[in-house]
C-alpha cells in the first residue's frame, strides 16, 4: 500500500509538463494521508486541486485500487487519488471473487468499474453502464490504460422500461441525472439517451446475469431496481446501492424482492451512510446470511 511519500512519487512520475501542478497536488496529498483529516475534510479539499490535474493519467495512490493507472476525465480527482467512497470500495473488494458478474450501474468514469475488473479477473465479467458521453469516452480510456478485456460498456442509461429519455447535464460530471429528476447543480441543457432495463438485456442474452450489483445513478435508483425486478428474484445478487433521498422506497423494494437491507458500515464507524447494503434472505441465494463485509481497517490514506 501507498504512503504519503510514495503518492508524491507517483504523481511526480505521472507525465511531463505541468510541474507546478503536481508540485501542489503532491502537497495536498500528503496533507491527505495524514491523521487530521475525515472523509468530509478531505473531499471537500480534493475539490480544489487545479483542473489540468483532473485530466492527467496518474497512478492512483491509496485504497483498494492502489497502483492503478486512471485518469479522473474532468470528474472528482478523488478517483485519481483513490479516496472515493471508502465505504464503497472495501464492500466490493469483499464482496466480489474470481469469475464473478459485476454490474457497475452509473459508472461515472469508471473507478468501480476497473477495481472490480481487478477483482474478477480474467474469467470474470463487468458490465459498466453510463449514459454521459463525456463520461464514457473517459470510462473508455481508464479500461484501456489498465488493459481490462473483462469489461463490456454499454452506453446507455437504465431504468425500468426500454426507450428514449433525456439526461440533464451539472456542473460536475458525477451529477448529472435523468431529467424527470429535479435538476442537479449547474444544470445545463437535457441531452437525448437511451434508456434500457436490467431485466430486459439478461433476458435477451445481452449481458450475463450478475452476482454484485453496486448502483449510483443520481436519485434514479428505483427506477433501476424495478428494472431489474426479474434478476433479483433468479439471480440474487448482493447490491450496493447510493440513497439521494429514495432511501425508503430503495428499502422497500429490495425488502419486497426478499433481501435483507442495512446501511453500509465501514469497519466499526458508525457514521451515517449514503449507501445500503442489500443481501438476499437467508437460504435464497449466494449472498444469503452476512457476507464477509468491511470488517478490517480502511485502506491507507482513507482515514
Amino acid at each position: 500500500m501507498y504512503s504519503g511519500q510514495d503518492a508524491g512519487q507517483v504523481l511526480r512520475g505521472s507525465g511531463e509538463g505541468g510541474g507546478a501542478l503536481v508540485r501542489l497536488a503532491e502537497r495536498v496529498v500528503l496533507g491527505l494521508a495524514g491523521p487530521r483529516f475525515g472523509d468530509t475534510r478531505r473531499a471537500a479539499l480534493v475539490r480544489r486541486l487545479p483542473g489540468p490535474l483532473r485530466r492527467r493519467d496518474l497512478v492512483i495512490p491509496f485504497g483498494v485500487c492502489a497502483g492503478t493507472p486512471f485518469n479522473a476525465g474532468g470528474s472528482a480527482p478523488s478517483f485519481a487519488l483513490g479516496i472515493s467512497e471508502p465505504r464503497v470500495q472495501a464492500a466490493l473488494r469483499d464482496l466480489l471473487r474470481p469469475g464473478d458478474v459485476f454490474y457497475d450501474i452509473g459508472a461515472n468514469v469508471g473507478f468501480c468499474t476497473v477495481l472490480g475488473a481487478r477483482r474478477v479477473g480474467p474469467h470474470g465479467r463487468v458490465y459498466s453502464f453510463e449514459p454521459l458521453p463525456d463520461n464514457v469516452t473517459a470510462l473508455r480510456h481508464n479500461i484501456a490504460l489498465s488493459g481490462l478485456p473483462n469489461v463490456t460498456v454499454l452506453a446507455c442509461a437504465l431504468a425500468d422500461r426500454r426507450g428514449p429519455a433525456l439526461l440533464t447535464p451539472a456542473g460536475e460530471p458525477f451529477w448529472a441525472r435523468l431529467s424527470i429528476l429535479p435538476p442537479p447543480p449547474g444544470a445545463r441543457a437535457a441531452i437525448p439517451v437511451a434508456c434500457r432495463s436490467v431485466d430486459e438485456l439478461v433476458r435477451g442474452g445481452r449481458i450475463a446475469a450478475p452476482h454484485v450489483v453496486k448502483i449510483d445513478v443520481e436519485g434514479a435508483e428505483p427506477g433501476v431496481l424495478r428494472g431489474m425486478a426479474a434478476t433479483l428474484r433468479t439471480a440474487r445478487p448482493v447490491v450496493v446501492c447510493e440513497i439521494h433521498g429514495t432511501g425508503e422506497e430503495i428499502r422497500a423494494l429490495l425488502t419486497a424482492a426478499g433481501y435483507t437491507v442495512r446501511p453500509l458500515r465501514h469497519g466499526a464507524r458508525r457514521t451515517a451512510s449514503r449507501h445500503v447494503l442489500a443481501v438476499p434472505a437467508p437460504d435464497r441465494g449466494r449472498g444469503s446470511g452476512t457476507p464477509h463485509v468491511v470488517t478490517d481497517p480502511p485502506p491507507q490514506g482513507v482515514a
